[in-house]
């Protein structure tokens, strides 16, 4: 698997009321009979101010790592909350052997 991560969205239909659930970063959008789009909720994502905020306030952090492969730069972003998960990559797993090094790092 060269790219890899994980999302979930679910959309419930109740009379005339929709709820979105999402975990990650996938969007959600409503097209009506006028192609007009709505957008139905906000993505899990660590750079969004907010986001942040809520992960550093449950004894998480963001980390922001950044480096070249064949010429293209790539992005990992990464919330962390040790005291419930070892790690969640939230948004750009680049391989399985970077997520297991990043996995054998120990904050304690």
């Amino acid at each position: 698997m060269k790219d890899g991560g994980s999302t979930a969205l679910c959309v419930i239909n109740v009379g005339k009321e929709l709820f979105v659930i999402n975990v990650g970063d996938s969007a959600c959008v409503l097209i009506d009979k006028d192609f007009q789009i709505t957008k139905l909720n906000q993505e899990h994502k660590p750079d969004r101010v907010d986001e942040s905020k809520r992960i550093i306030d449950n004894n998480g952090f963001v980390l922001t790592i950044k480096y070249q492969n064949n010429q293209k730069e790539i992005r990992l972003e990464l919330m962390v909350n040790w005291q419930q998960v070892d790690l969640l990559v939230i948004q750009n797993i680049l391989n399985m052997d970077q997520l297991l090094f990043l996995k054998s790092l120990n904050c304690n």
